[in-house]
């Protein structure tokens, strides 16, 4: 029966057209035949190449053939040529898929690398099949999650009368520093929910207290981070400007801004939705490791700013009241 079905596989029919398709790149076959069966039984249409370069052509073939493939599952140790070249080939191709790779051990700079040129799932040996199962599904549920995004907020914008381009914010966050190892899919999905705003001296673009809802890429300008004291006084804690990030407290409970943000000067920002980041980061390990990876050293900054700037307050007699537990972000 095995048999039978793989030289099914090799006529490059599917077995169903409602169906999610996988094709499966594994030179071994114990482990193929394993695979195979996995995902069989969790009701998925399945393929499979020994190499990376045939995967490719399988690919392409199942595509001109209105066949496509709605997720590539690879081993890392596949000989010949590479994971990452065949990712590099599909961004040339302009081919939207899915990638999830399995592998022996776990290997952070290979990992980062994955994520910058797209790869959406990485999964380290051994396993079992029910974990497999689940992240596939959520890899799936999540493009379609974004797929949703995307037009509901297309939608959204083609009723609002703005001179503003979406391609713009893309190549904005393409080029920023906190974004410049992220994967295309995900600076798009970044873009796709960023507003290009200003803001006049005196405005309050955050208030200490409220619902952390909105993170902040300042382009330009110049804004105080601030508290408030026993006394009612604002309390100078930091000045952020152009290229800096505002609004971290979407990350951590209660999820409320710890501080004021009063624009000194008039600012141009980004201002980017998180009401989705926060549900999607605990399903998407390659988002959030993306994150950690491009933001850690900011907050990190941030908080030994803070901190120093304590330190100063408590040396003069006249800040004694100030408030211990507040840091920026």
């Amino acid at each position: 029966m095995l048999n039978e079905k793989i030289d099914h596989k090799e006529t490059g029919m599917k077995e169903s057209p409602h169906k999610k398709h996988i094709l499966v790149v594994e030179n071994e076959p114990n482990t193929l035949n394993t695979l195979e069966f996995i995902l069989e039984a969790a009701n998925f249409c399945v393929n499979s190449a020994g190499n990376v370069q045939l995967a490719l052509e399988k690919m392409l073939i199942f595509n001109k053939n209105g066949q496509p493939v709605d997720l590539l599952l690879l081993d890392a140790e596949i000989p010949g040529l590479t994971i990452l070249e065949m990712m590099d080939k599909l961004n040339h191709l302009n081919i939207d898929i899915p990638v999830f790779v399995i592998a022996e051990h776990w290997n952070k700079d290979f990992f980062v690398e994955l994520m910058r040129k797209g790869c959406r799932e990485y999964l380290e040996k051994p396993f079992t099949a029910k974990e497999l199962v689940k992240r596939i599904k959520t890899v799936f549920k999540e493009k379609s999650e974004s797929r949703n995004l995307a037009t509901a907020i297309a939608q959204k914008k083609s009723k609002i009368d703005s001179e503003q381009n979406p391609q713009d914010l893309y190549q904005i966050l393409a080029s920023c520093r906190f974004f410049e190892n992220l994967g295309e899919q995900y600076v798009k999905l970044f873009a796709s929910v960023g507003t290009q705003i200003s803001f006049q001296p005196g405005t309050f673009i955050v208030k200490e207290g409220q619902e952390a809802k909105r993170f902040f890429i300042i382009l330009k300008g110049k804004i105080n981070l601030e508290i408030s004291t026993p006394s009612s006084e604002s309390l100078l804690i930091q000045t952020v400007s152009s290229e800096d990030l505002l609004g971290w407290s979407w990350l951590v409970p209660p999820y409320t801004y710890q501080f004021d943000a009063r624009v000194v000067e008039p600012t141009e920002a980004i201002a980017l939705s998180t009401e989705w980041l926060r549900e999607r980061i605990d399903e998407d390990t390659f988002l959030k490791t993306a994150l950690i990876n491009c933001f850690s050293l900011v907050i990190i900054q941030r908080l030994q700013i803070s901190l120093f700037r304590f330190i100063e307050l408590f040396k003069s007699p006249g800040n004694c009241h100030t408030q211990k537990d507040r840091v920026s972000a």
